[in-house]
């Protein structure tokens, strides 16, 4: 199915968005392609709604055999949740769903 070249589609990944999400010059990324979008929906549901921050760099196990990595970094979190994370879009049909979504995005 081709898409509308007027839709949306997620930014490159620039040294701008990443301050613009950045907290403490610190974010939380993760990446993945169409067939991971039900695992990353959850993911950015659960990083929305984390209000604890977790200090030290950690990859999350769990999430490597989904083929979508998780490297989470320290930072400071709001009350809200995380605020400075973003999810690397590999292919345009999961970077589309994210943006449509309004789940913070960038592009491979």
């Amino acid at each position: 199915m081709k898409r509308d070249p007027s839709e949306r589609r997620p930014p490159p990944l620039s040294p701008e968005l990443a301050r613009s999400v950045a907290v403490n010059n610190t974010i939380i990324v993760a990446v993945g392609n169409f067939a991971t979008l039900e695992f990353v929906r959850s993911w950015a549901y659960h990083v929305r709604k984390q209000g604890k921050c977790r200090p030290a760099w950690h990859v999350v196990p769990a999430c490597l055999h989904t083929k979508a990595a998780v490297l989470m970094l320290s930072g400071r979190a709001s009350t809200a949740g995380y605020t400075n994370w973003l999810v690397g879009a590999t292919d345009s049909d999961f970077g589309h769903a994210l943006v449509s979504e309004g789940i913070p995005a960038f592009a491979l």
